[in-house]
């Protein structure tokens, strides 16, 4: 049977160990997610990320979003990048 509990920042931090910044976890939080919505999402950008294609369009909108925030997370801070690479305001 399908959890219809959503998850706390906590439980989040649990499944999604310590790379996720705490601003992501409040924001997939307050989604109201529940542990199916979150793997769903995770596995969405697994298949993405190794080209896989999706058999199915996402079950919900709370997974599509909580899939964007977790990619926006694991994404390069560009900031970072264009400072590494010479390109820093001066």
């Amino acid at each position: 049977m399908a959890s219809l509990t959503p998850l706390t920042r906590e439980e989040l931090r649990d499944i999604l160990g310590d790379e996720p910044e705490d601003l992501f976890l409040e924001r997939i939080a307050a989604t109201g997610a529940t542990i199916d919505e979150v793997s769903e999402a995770l596995n969405r950008l697994e298949a993405e990320e190794s080209g896989d294609e999706l058999d199915r369009t996402p079950s919900s909108a709370i997974v599509v979003e909580v899939a964007a925030i977790l990619d926006e997370a694991m994404a390069p801070n560009s900031a970072l990048d264009a400072e590494d690479a010479g390109y820093a305001s001066r």
